[in-house]
């Protein structure tokens, strides 16, 4: 009986189990190494929700020593197919990865499109459309009884100024109906073509004010938009492999 119990077969059977059980041992047992070095991970996860690590933030310490102490370790946000159908493939500024590049669009902005010099030599923009609102409103609740939905008017009057402030035009007619353009369904089919559209539509705008530069129109500083301040100051960028005109889409969008 002992002869059976001790077996060729039996032996290699309880090596098995006690392989096993021995495996069992080491993944449940805590090791002093690898404690504190992983985040938590849930029990369980659905495919979205819990399935990808992230940090969250909540307190004042924590938030000054991401954003100045690592400031360029968290500065690059992750890539996604908004960055490469809707900004030229990372050469907007809002989709650029940290580097010399993103440094230099970043020091363009601060300093030709939004600095303070600028916004106040485009004031007249965003007051000349605030007196066409109120006189296009006057117009409209002037021939009866209306409905008047502000927040659509504030939102082209928005619009209008960006537009204006970027190429020198208005986009919208506060008195013409506009149709919903946000895409619905499929997004990245609707990114797509949304990305065509504009790039038909900004590169339009590009074309425009290099052939008015060309004939020397709008020679004064002072009423240059931003079109007209990136096609001064911008140059090809072999080194991130965009031109210059698709900087400039780039970061009008």
């Amino acid at each position: 009986m002992d002869n059976n119990f001790l077996s060729p077969p039996t032996t290699i059977a309880l090596t098995i189990v006690l392989v096993l059980l021995y495996n069992i041992w080491r993944i449940k047992k805590p090791s002093n190494k690898s404690k504190g070095m992983k985040p938590p991970e849930p029990s369980y996860a659905l495919p979205l929700i819990g399935a990808y690590p992230a940090l969250i933030i909540s307190n004042q310490e924590a938030i000054k020593e991401c954003f100045t102490t690592n400031d360029k370790i968290l500065a690059s946000r992750p890539k996604s197919s908004h960055g490469i159908y809707l900004g030229y493939n990372f050469a907007g500024f809002g989709f650029a990865p940290y580097g010399t590049y993103w440094s230099k669009l970043r020091k363009l902005t601060m300093f030709e499109l939004l600095s303070s010099r600028r916004i106040e030599s485009l004031r007249h923009v965003y007051e000349s459309e605030i007196d066409t609102l109120i006189k296009d409103l006057f117009l409209y609740v002037k021939v009866g009884k209306v409905k008047v939905v502000i927040s659509e008017w504030l939102e082209r009057l928005t619009f209008n100024i960006i537009t204006k402030m970027i190429c020198g035009k208005r986009y919208f007619e506060y008195l013409q109906d506009v149709d919903d353009v946000e895409a619905h369904g499929q997004v990245l089919k609707s990114m797509k073509r949304i990305a065509k559209d504009l790039d038909t539509l900004v590169g339009s705008w590009v074309e425009e004010h290099v052939e008015k530069s060309k004939d020397g129109v709008n020679d004064s500083n002072e009423k240059h938009d931003f079109i007209d301040v990136m096609l001064s100051v911008i140059e090809d960028d072999p080194a991130s492999g965009h031109n210059r005109d698709t900087i400039i889409k780039a970061n009008v969008m």
